[in-house]
């Protein structure tokens, strides 16, 4: 499940939020890489918050 509101201006905040439910080698890989890819975007835009939350029943 994930949402995420994108400003495609410079300079503006951009905001992603990923909720595993279910979680896997694949799902923690994919978090890494997500994280990885919003720092290196951080010098183009004002604020890049990224929040992360795994959830197990």
């Amino acid at each position: 499940e994930d949402s995420s509101d994108f400003y495609l201006e410079i300079g503006m905040m951009q905001t992603y939020y990923l909720i595993i439910r279910k979680v896997n080698e694949l799902d923690i890989r994919f978090h890494r890489k997500t994280s990885q890819d919003l720092r290196m975007q951080r010098n183009e835009v004002r604020l890049c918050v990224a929040i992360g939350y795994i959830e197990e029943h």
